[in-house]
């Protein structure tokens, strides 16, 4: 029998460090959109879903980073429960615009497009989705991944948008993507052939 995993300061530094500097970078990416996002996340910092907030972090950090030879925690049944409650809450997740969205209770089918059936996005506001694209792109300048490839991979698959939103989503993605390059030295994306015609 294993013992059960312990929530030391170090996990709760980082899982603090990792929210902040994320809510930081929407807020960036926000201004850019002409949006305010001072809101951005704060059911995080809820009393009940914080804990498990601070595993959910410590898990993704130690799942990119192999590197560090850290021990692995377990994606547990409470974690699942604080990741959908948080985005049935906040505005910017698909999720929060679906009466009927179905609950999912693992790590593997929350990023398995086949588990469920597609969430209904197509209720949601413009300025939420700009919310949403801000999200996306703070979490890609984070992992370094691309912003386009998450787009092409989740778009109509995980969630379903119209035209109109998925248009929204690009020309706020590319207005964030135009910043960055005009103000950081780092890119945090790639851009493959058959994306470059939704950038023009």
């Amino acid at each position: 029998m294993t013992d059960e995993p312990v929530l030391t300061q170090e996990i709760i530094d980082y899982s603090e460090k990792r929210i902040q500097e994320h809510v930081d970078r929407v807020q960036e990416f926000g201004e850019v959109l002409g949006i305010d996002c001072l809101e951005h996340d704060y059911t995080k910092s809820n009393d009940d879903l914080l804990e498990s907030y601070h595993w959910i972090n410590w898990y993704y950090h130690v799942l990119n980073h192999p590197e560090l030879g850290l021990d692995e925690v377990p994606y547990t049944s409470e974690m699942a429960l604080a990741s959908w409650t948080h985005t049935k809450l906040e505005p910017h997740h698909p999720e929060h615009w679906d009466m009927n969205a179905e609950y999912r209770d693992s790590e593997e089918d929350r990023d398995d497009p086949e588990a469920t059936k597609l969430v209904d996005a197509t209720l949601m506001s413009d300025e939420a989705i700009k919310e949403m694209a801000a999200d996306w792109c703070s979490v890609s300048a984070e992992v370094g991944d691309s912003i386009y490839d998450w787009i092409a991979e989740t778009v109509d698959t995980r969630w379903l948008f119209t035209d109109e939103q998925i248009g929204l989503i690009y020309s706020s993605v590319n207005k964030i993507v135009d910043y960055w390059l005009s103000n950081h030295e780092e890119v945090w994306w790639m851009i493959g052939d058959d994306i470059e015609e939704e950038m023009s």
